[in-house]
C-alpha cells in the first residue's frame, strides 16, 4: 500500500499562512490518505539570544547559561502560545472539507546557526514530508531581519522537495 502524501505547512499566524492551510485543505478534501504537519515557525529570536556568541572571556560561560535558561523559557512560551493557532488552523482544515486527513502539529525550535529556509527544508525531510507549503507574505519578520525573502531562499536551497508558495 502506498504511503500517504505528507505536506509540511509553515505557519506563523499571518493571513498568508492561513491561506496556505486553506489551500492544502481544499486540495485534500477528496484525498482520504493525505497527511498535514502544521509547523509553527518561531517568532523572531530575541536580541539577547542573537548576541549570545558575541562576548569573550570568563563572563561568556555565565552569560551562556543564563541565556540558555531564558531560551528554554522562551521556547516553552512559544509552544504554549501556539496551541490556539493550531486549533484555529485545524478548524480551517475541517471547514475545507478534509476532516479525514491526519493532522500533526510541531513548534519549531529556533536555531541561531541556521536560517529559516534551511530549517524548513530540514524539517520537511526529517518528518517525511514531500511537499513544503508556505504563504507568500508569511513570516514577514524574516525579511526584516535577514534582508532576504523567505520564498526566494527556499527556492535557492531546494533539493528534492516540492515547494508550494501560496499567494
Amino acid at each position: 500500500m502506498a504511503r500517504p502524501h505528507r505536506f509540511l505547512v509553515a505557519v506563523d499566524g499571518s493571513e498568508a499562512s492561513r491561506r496556505a492551510v486553506q489551500y492544502v485543505g481544499r486540495l485534500l478534501r477528496s484525498t482520504p490518505d493525505g497527511e498535514v504537519l502544521l509547523f509553527k515557525v518561531p517568532d523572531p529570536i530575541p536580541e539577547p539570544l542573537l548576541a549570545l556568541g558575541e562576548e569573550d572571556g570568563q563572563g561568556r560561560d555565565r552569560m551562556f547559561e543564563r541565556e540558555r535558561r531564558r531560551h528554554a523559557l522562551w521556547q516553552e512560551r512559544c509552544a504554549h502560545e501556539a496551541k490556539p493557532l493550531f486549533d484555529a488552523l485545524r478548524s480551517i482544515l475541517d471547514e475545507s472539507g478534509c476532516r479525514r486527513v491526519a493532522v500533526e502539529t510541531l513548534c519549531c525550535t529556533p536555531c541561531i546557526e541556521k536560517n529559516l529556509a534551511s530549517t524548513l527544508i530540514d524539517e520537511a525531510r526529517s518528518n517525511g514530508c514531500e511537499t513544503l507549503v508556505v504563504g507568500r507574505q508569511a513570516m514577514s519578520w524574516y525579511r526584516n531581519g535577514s534582508q532576504r525573502d523567505l520564498t526566494n531562499e527556499l527556492l535557492e536551497h531546494n533539493g528534492q522537495e516540492t515547494i508550494w508558495i501560496v499567494c
